[in-house]
């Protein structure tokens, strides 16, 4: 797994993660954490600028983090994606444990995050979450930082980026 980092670019979430797809060739599924300084991606395949990030890691590390999540549940009458009216702790604990850590963070809110995808406006809630973690399952966390957490991936959302 590489992490890269990336000067701003121009367009909405989807768009640049349009623009971050185009950097590799072929399939390559790639994560990134957008902010007004740079763009982080974390990567199966290297491009120039990349470093090598998959280590291993243990129960018991303890890993300075950030992460965006998309504050949504998937509703049981139609099955979109509904907007949470507040973001909990315990919400954001279920989705690192589900990642095999548990962490100490703070949830920062942000404002919400609108994306064109062809001709359909795609409108997302974003908390920014900022703390520690603590590997409690190593197995899950490296699938967690190689796939992402949460919804809205193509969009920014769920890179766990440690640091």
């Amino acid at each position: 797994m590489y992490l890269t980092k990336l000067p701003p670019m121009q367009g909405d979430d989807y768009q640049v993660h349009q623009k971050i797809r185009e950097l590799f060739s072929g399939k390559q599924r790639a994560l990134f954490q957008r902010s007004d300084y740079k763009i982080v991606v974390i990567s199966d395949t290297a491009i120039k600028g990349s470093v090598l990030i998959l280590g291993t890691y243990v129960i018991g590390d303890q890993l300075p983090f950030t992460l965006r999540l998309n504050s949504s549940y998937r509703s049981k009458d139609n099955g979109k994606r509904v907007a949470l009216p507040a973001v909990s702790k315990n919400w954001v604990q279920e989705k690192l444990e589900r990642a095999g850590v548990k962490g100490m963070f703070k949830i920062i809110p942000e404002k919400t995050r609108c994306s064109m995808k062809g001709s359909t406006k795609v409108t997302l809630n974003s908390v920014f979450i900022v703390g520690f973690l603590e590997v409690f399952d190593d197995k899950k966390f490296t699938d967690a930082l190689q796939k992402g957490i949460g919804s809205g991936k193509g969009f920014g959302f769920g890179m766990i980026n440690i640091y």
